[in-house]
């Protein structure tokens, strides 16, 4: 799992660079408020998130049993079991805040 949390930081500092705070805006330019994100928003990318790190799990999860099945030696599926759980962790750190910013949600 670290290896995704690695490489998904490495990928999200580089080219996504997704932030939670709205520092960079304000609310007016004649004042020095800083814009909030609205709650909204928060809670609307708190379900994307769940929702799709749990779609990416399953989905993993059942093509791991599907291609590898139960007679495959354990030494395998804990090779498999890694990069399945890299991808979790990779998907978790940088694909998230990706679609996070495709959809706006930033």
């Amino acid at each position: 799992m670290y290896t995704g949390f690695i490489l998904g930081y490495i990928i999200e500092d580089k080219f996504i660079n997704f932030s939670t705070e709205k520092s960079k805006r304000t609310v007016s330019i004649f004042t020095n408020k800083k814009a909030k994100t609205s709650m909204k928003t928060r809670v609307l990318r708190f379900v994307i998130g769940i929702i799709t790190l749990g779609a990416v799990y399953g989905l993993l999860k059942y093509l791991s049993v599907m291609i590898f099945g139960a007679n495959t030696s354990e030494s395998i599926l804990w090779i498999v079991d890694y990069i399945r759980y890299t991808l979790i962790a990779l998907w978790g750190v940088a694909g998230v805040p990706f679609l996070f910013k495709v959809c706006r949600l930033d």
